[in-house]
């Protein structure tokens, strides 16, 4: 079976902190330091080709990772409460590791020299267990063996970023501010729509609020089909999980593997019809604004 080449991979999040300049105010708001330029920051995130295998899917890839002033960054945007993240974060910083350093360095009776690494991930999902503004979460907690001190660990710094939620953080990055009260307008329009024609046009009113009243509207303008496309299409790990439960592991991965396969079909028709549904949308919007 051919790997599955998913369109619109990216997180709307990602998208919007790919800009170097929002990525730099980011990450002196997490961080607390100043970063002079943002030619003192390297992006390494990892690509399609690079993220690491999972399942039927192509990759796995991280959302962003950077290097600046001695430290490997990786940022994450979850809008599902994943408690493992660390095992997580531990896949993609070896898959880090791999892309920037050779195997001879690997194999060197040099020590090689690491960027320490930091580990984050900003959280906008809805679930109820998750109502402080910071959690950490730690690689020991998934080990079998509990000890008081284990020889590998790793720390995630969870922000949610929730409207109402870690104020200090939202005011010192107002790109980070403005992303909160988009999720929250959206979230908001969408709530009680009851099909894809209704939510297309739903997203598309909560979009035009948000230029009105100057919430990340330069992004929103140049990337509004894209965005409304993505919150039909993104990844469903949830879909996927069931479908690997319900049908039994070993005996149930070929069909699971055909009956999500199918559902990616699916949803690349849904897709050329909503482009084209949503094409017009925003044709009759600018007809009506004449």
């Amino acid at each position: 079976m051919p790997e599955v080449n998913r369109e619109y991979k990216a997180t709307i999040f990602a998208m919007l902190f790919s800009d170097k300049e929002k990525l730099k105010s980011l990450c002196e708001a997490v961080s607390g330091e100043k970063i002079e330029s943002v030619d003192d920051i390297t992006v390494n995130t990892l690509s399609d080709q690079e993220g690491f295998q999972s399942g039927i899917f192509s990759r796995l890839k991280n959302d962003l990772s950077f290097i600046f002033d001695g430290c490997q960054n990786l940022y994450e945007h979850q809008s599902t409460w994943a408690k493992s993240m660390p095992v997580r974060m531990l896949l993609y910083y070896a898959e880090l590791l791999k892309s920037e350093h050779s195997n001879k360095e690997f194999h060197s009776s040099k020590p090689l020299e690491l960027e320490t690494p930091r580990f984050i991930v900003f959280y906008n999902g809805t679930d109820r267990s998750f109502d402080s503004d910071r959690k950490i979460l730690k690689l020991s907690e998934h080990y079998i063996r509990k000890e008081e001190n284990p020889v590998l660990e790793l720390t995630v710094h969870v922000y949610n970023v929730n409207k109402g939620h870690n104020e200090e953080l939202m005011n010192a990055c107002q790109t980070l501010k403005q992303y909160s009260l988009f999720v929250d307008r959206t979230r908001e329009a969408i709530k009680d729509t009851r099909s894809n024609n209704e939510r297309v046009k739903a997203m598309n009113a909560a979009i035009d609020s948000c230029i009105e009243d100057d919430i990340l509207a330069e992004f929103l303008k140049e990337n509004r089909e894209e965005i409304i496309m993505k919150n039909f299409l993104e990844f469903d790990e949830e879909a996927w999980k069931e479908a690997i439960h319900d049908d039994g592991y070993d005996e149930g991965y070929s069909a699971a593997e055909e009956k999500y396969s199918a559902l990616l079909t699916e949803k690349d028709q849904e897709l050329e019809r909503l482009r084209a549904e949503n094409a017009r949308l925003i044709a009759s919007l600018e007809e009506s604004a004449k």
